[in-house]
């Protein structure tokens, strides 16, 4: 069932990015290979990825979809459930280009949303 509070999870997506975001500046992760060997820095984008996904799946994907028509929600839930079930065989090359590619969409459809008060 969709959350009530759509603006208190949006806003919570928005921190999730900022965790990585932080970590990554005081770990110095700037590129795949500081990434790659660095598994804190690893475990810190998965779990924030979770994190996003489950905060999603609350304010509900139709909603999203409606507030938000091209962020890839869907697809960040989907790497979501990949993470979970296949911790044991993580993509590390996919999981970066979620950050590279879908975080900053994210990012922007979450404050668009929030602003256009369509919460």
């Amino acid at each position: 069932m969709p959350s009530e509070r759509k603006s208190e999870r949006l806003k919570e997506i928005l921190t999730f990015i900022e965790r990585v975001e932080i970590s990554f500046v005081e770990l110095d992760v700037g590129d795949y290979a500081a990434y790659l060997a660095d598994t804190k820095a690893q475990d810190i984008l998965e779990r924030n990825i979770l994190r996003i996904a489950e905060a999603a799946a609350k304010i509900g994907f139709e909603d999203l979809e409606t507030m938000t028509p091209d962020a890839p929600w869907r697809s960040l839930y989907a790497m979501a459930n990949r993470l979970r079930h296949g911790y044991d065989r993580v993509d590390h090359a996919i999981v970066w280009d979620t950050w590279e590619t879908d975080f900053l969409v994210l990012r922007e459809a979450a404050k668009q949303a929030l602003i256009r008060g369509k919460t």
